[in-house]
């Protein structure tokens, strides 16, 4: 919890100040390679604060994931149950918009150039660990609730389908979200990227364009690699 002090400044807890450490180094080396030491000295503290805190690397870990990934699944679900609310048979784009838009807006209302969590988040979607269940814990509802839903917006794919829909578009919005501060590092960036805004809107018709195409036909098989 953040205090307030008398002349009108702000004051990091010793708990936000952790959980700040442990999110930029999770995202630097990996939840498996940083060390409570490495944490302890990030952050300015003993390692006694994180037990007291957190009882434990495996606690921190999960406080990490729970601090940041609660308010955002929240808010997808809330959009979601408004949509489901609305309209019985919403269209792609609005559940889309519904699982993407909250992941940019949570984007765009970090601090500039820290999005130290969507770096982490990208790098369990490409080196699991040991802790990888504390991201499972989040994810296994509301996928089972928006795949729910997806079925109803295209009710000619197969499960199959939905499922690798699904995933192919989390991972196109972490790799577009990992790399929105380093676009002026890229080969052929245009003079003008898409930014703020634009981002949620450019992801929502990629992703579904992409979902309603690879619907395959009865007689058709899919190669496999």
């Amino acid at each position: 919890m953040k205090t307030t002090q008398a002349g009108g400044s702000t004051q990091v807890s010793t708990r936000e100040k952790i959980i700040q450490a442990a999110v930029e180094l999770f995202a630097e080396k990996g939840l498996d390679a940083t060390s409570m030491r490495d944490i302890t000295n990030q952050a300015g503290v003993n390692l006694a604060a994180i037990n007291y805190h957190f009882g434990s690397k495996k606690g921190l870990i999960a406080e990490v994931f729970s601090t940041n990934l609660d308010p955002l699944n929240t808010a997808r679900l809330a959009r979601l149950d408004q949509l489901v609310h609305e309209q019985n048979t919403p269209s792609l784009e609005a559940v889309l918009d519904a699982f993407i838009g909250p992941v940019v807006q949570y984007y765009l209302d970090a601090p500039k150039g820290n999005n130290a969590f969507m770096r982490l988040m990208s790098r369990c979607l490409n080196e699991p660990s040991s802790h990888i269940e504390h991201v499972k814990h989040h994810f296994d509802p509301l996928m089972e609730r928006f795949e729910a839903v997806f079925t109803r917006a295209l009710p000619d794919h197969s499960p199959t389908e939905i499922f690798w829909g699904l995933h192919f578009t989390i991972g196109t919005v972490h790799h577009t979200l990992a790399v929105l501060s380093q676009l002026q590092h890229l080969p052929h960036c245009p003079e003008e990227p898409i930014i703020g805004e634009h981002v949620a809107q450019y992801l929502i018709a990629y992703t579904a364009a992409g979902m309603r195409a690879q619907h395959l036909p009865p007689n058709h098989s899919p190669s496999v690699i």
